[in-house]
């Protein structure tokens, strides 16, 4: 002997899941504004050198960790994709480095990484500077200077064989920002 019952949905529950079904089809604007929630709070994470955890502090003499040569690590955008919304930074080589951390090694056919010590350094390439001469100092390391005048020198560049990038992670959903999903979420499927 088997048990049977049947489940009708009344015109009123029908309307609800009506309603449901036509904001689940199209969350443009849902996907939207976690979009812009996401670029504020990754430009936050910038500003706070590190969210929720501070960074370690980059080697260079002053600054922000994360500025200066990084700078366009902090254009964030934004794109609804149908089911989804893509968050991402402008397309830059170093963007996983400084997310991720790891070792940077000099490329092919070199031995050795040019560490820019001066602005003029930063701004230009070894091979650009005039009068230069690769030196080791009293601790062992190499140098490149350059001759700037009668027994002048100073240091441009540290040769150095590989660089240590510490992890310093950007691109984070903050606990902040999944309660704010969670609210707008339910805010947005709440049906009159």
């Amino acid at each position: 002997m088997s048990i049977a019952f049947e489940i009708k949905i009344s015109d009123g529950i029908s309307d609800t899941l009506t309603e449901l079904n036509n904001k689940a089809s199209n969350l443009d604007e849902l996907f939207a504004d976690f979009g812009e929630r996401m670029v504020r709070s990754i430009t936050k994470n910038f500003s706070a050198e590190g969210r929720p955890s501070k960074w370690k502090k980059s080697q260079k003499e002053s600054g922000k960790t994360l500025t200066g040569a990084t700078k366009r690590l902090k254009k964030v955008f934004y794109n609804v994709r149908g089911d989804s919304v893509v968050i991402s930074t402008q397309p830059l080589p170093y963007a996983a480095i400084h997310h991720f951390g790891g070792q940077i090694k000099p490329g092919a056919g070199k031995k050795y990484l040019a560490i820019p010590l001066t602005r003029a350094a930063r701004l230009s390439r070894p091979s650009e500077f005039e009068n230069t001469f690769v030196r080791k100092s009293k601790k062992g390391g190499l140098f490149i200077f350059q001759v700037a005048g009668k027994k002048k020198i100073k240091a441009l560049y540290k040769l150095q064989k590989s660089v240590k990038i510490d992890p310093r992670p950007y691109m984070l959903i903050q606990p902040e920002d999944r309660l704010y999903f969670e609210k707008r979420i339910n805010t947005y499927f709440k049906v009159k």
